[in-house]
């Protein structure tokens, strides 16, 4: 039967991984262009975790070329603001990165309610986006391996 692993499937799933793991006063989404001004400056409000697609990489597992090893890289945008203090806001981001990694590493993404389809979650990497008066931005770089057949 034929698997396939879709964006919309496993931006979902690291969408349910961060909502059950974060607290609620966090936003967990899907990252959207209505989330931008025409500068490319990110208007969430924090603290937020905002889920985008970044790539992917297919390999060929078979003469046939229809089963591929699939390598999907996503990036989350994560953001906290404190107005108290520049140290407290910048602390408060970085808290909600650790709490974003340890929410996604190793954890697997269920197609079709069956998680052997994918690999465990893979952190890349964090990188600071953006400080300043609207709150400080990481992105927080995860890759899932997946099976595809077409």
């Amino acid at each position: 039967m034929p698997t396939q692993f879709r964006m919309d499937d496993c931006e979902s799933g690291l969408i349910a991984l961060l909502k059950a793991s974060l607290p609620e006063a966090v936003q967990v989404s899907a990252l959207s262009s209505k989330d931008f001004d025409e500068q490319g400056t990110l208007l969430a409000v924090p603290p937020a975790a905002l889920v985008m697609f970044d790539s992917t990489q297919d390999q060929s597992r078979d003469i046939t070329r229809k089963t591929y090893q699939t390598y999907q890289d996503w990036v989350i945008f994560v953001g906290s603001e404190d107005l108290r203090d520049v140290s407290t806001e910048r602390g408060g981001a970085q808290d909600l990165v650790q709490k974003v990694r340890a929410a996604l590493a190793g954890q697997r993404i269920p197609l079709d309610g069956d998680s052997s389809f994918s690999g465990p979650i893979e952190l890349a990497g964090t990188t600071a986006e953006q400080f300043g008066k609207d709150g400080t931005w990481y992105s927080v770089r995860v890759r899932v391996e997946a099976i595809a057949q077409f």
